[in-house]
């Protein structure tokens, strides 16, 4: 009997260890030796991100305002009926979920909800992200330690706070090289990263 059982918890071992998720969408420009593939993949498969018209997901593009906004807003209020029950006629897509952020004080200081095709950068993503987190409570049971990085000694403090609470929750990593180069933009892979740490943080 021991040896059944024991040969059944290697045989369980070897089909988990060789198990990978199957995923019926698919972009011809992301392969899944993508290091964001099952986050990029698993977000697509729930609806929450979408590809190009052209088959394909472009992981390097940067990501717009609008995008990030859309995506931090229906994440935060389980999917897009919130925001089709509220819809108002307004020229760009994503000024509902700027409207809704700016209401509710997520907006970094002196951004409005215009220009909402702009890049965002990992600055200004970080402080949307720091306040959605802080004010719904969102966070981890025990945080890991704070990191010291070497490019954001000019940066308001309360910039400096928020990188703190990112990266004290693992939604967002800095880079090897000991920066985190907040004013670089953030692309379509990291993003879904990001987003995927969000999600489980929230749940």
């Amino acid at each position: 009997m021991k040896k059944v059982i024991i040969c059944m918890i290697i045989g369980m071992t070897i089909i988990m260890s060789s198990y990978k998720p199957s995923f019926a969408i698919s972009f011809s420009d992301l392969s899944s030796s993508h290091w964001a593939y099952n986050n990029i993949m698993k977000l697509a498969e729930d609806g929450i991100i979408n590809g190009y018209e052209n088959g394909t997901y472009q992981p390097e593009r940067s990501v717009s305002r609008g995008e990030f906004l859309k995506l931090v807003m229906t994440a935060l209020y389980g999917g897009e009926d919130y925001f089709k029950t509220n819809q108002f006629q307004f020229g760009h897509w994503a000024t509902p979920y700027a409207i809704e952020a700016a209401v509710q004080g997520y907006l970094m200081s002196g951004t409005s909800v215009d220009n909402l095709n702009e890049a965002i950068t990992r600055l200004e993503m970080v402080n949307i992200l720091a306040k959605v987190c802080i004010q719904n409570n969102i966070k981890r049971e025990q945080e890991i330690n704070s990191i010291a990085f070497s490019d954001i000694e000019n940066l308001d403090e309360a910039s400096k706070l928020y990188i703190d609470y990112v990266t004290q929750n693992a939604l967002i990593n800095g880079y090897t090289d000991g920066t985190f180069k907040p004013q670089k933009n953030i692309t379509r892979a990291e993003i879904a990263t990001v987003m995927i740490r969000f999600q489980e943080l929230a749940s």
